[in-house]
């Protein structure tokens, strides 16, 4: 008895070029940084980190936006409006909750009970780290919408492709996570230079379970995603 079936639906295709992409977009950011330079000697340096945060948050918006059209012309919906008898029911939400806040509660404990947001502030704010800080949460946000793409893509590609005789490994296997570990969290691990590292690493391969628990809605999953990161 099979377990796993392949079918041959050349419609997965645009969904696997739309995740390439995606990732091509993701890292496309780097040409901000051949512009430090010009940044090196304004106010003792302090403007080059949030030079980078305001050029590529708006590198990955624009990204987003010619993505976001492009799947207009391809008739791909993105945003979609929940329908009432698709209402995640109280178990569920109940799990997506406590999913959600494990990872905040795990990064406090480790931080010695100390809020992330707060602890990335440090304890002596002034205006520029502030603005900065301000500018690295807006440009993670932008990023992040890229990669929640990502998955959403992976997953109506590879199920076009690959069909499980159970029908709850259909609506949960983990394409998105695995696939956003492999390539997001490993690559994010060995040239990205972050605290926690360990912790961002996992964190790929989390943003697609919670996209799976929340019902796929690409809405919902960006907004816990990005309250996980922050917090």
């Amino acid at each position: 008895m099979k377990i796993i079936t392949f079918t041959k639906d050349k419609s997965s295709i645009k969904y696997y070029i739309l995740a390439a992409i995606c990732v091509l977009a993701v890292y496309s950011c780097k040409i901000s940084y051949l512009f430090i330079p010009l940044f090196d000697n304004v106010y003792y340096g302090n403007l080059v980190e949030m030079f980078i945060n305001i050029s590529n948050g708006l590198i990955w918006l624009i990204e987003f936006l010619a993505i976001y059209f492009t799947c207009r012309k391809l008739g791909i919906k993105i945003f979609t409006k929940p329908e009432r008898k698709k209402e995640l029911p109280l178990a569920k939400l109940i799990v997506l909750f406590v999913v959600s806040i494990v990872p905040m509660l795990a990064v406090s404990a480790y931080l010695g009970f100390v809020v992330k947001l707060v602890f990335n502030l440090g304890g002596r704010v002034t205006i520029i780290g502030f603005l900065a800080n301000l500018c690295n949460w807006v440009s993670w946000g932008s990023r992040l919408v890229l990669m929640t793409l990502f998955i959403h893509f992976v997953h109506l590609a590879i199920e076009k492709n690959v069909k499980f005789n159970k029908p709850a490994l259909n609506e949960y296997f983990p394409w998105g996570a695995i696939l956003s570990i492999l390539i997001f969290g490993i690559l994010d691990f060995f040239f990205i230079s972050e605290n926690l590292k360990w912790f961002y690493l996992i964190l790929t391969f989390y943003y697609g379970i919670i996209y799976l628990l929340s019902g796929r809605k690409f809405s919902s999953t960006y907004v816990i995603n990005y309250l996980i990161w922050l917090f």
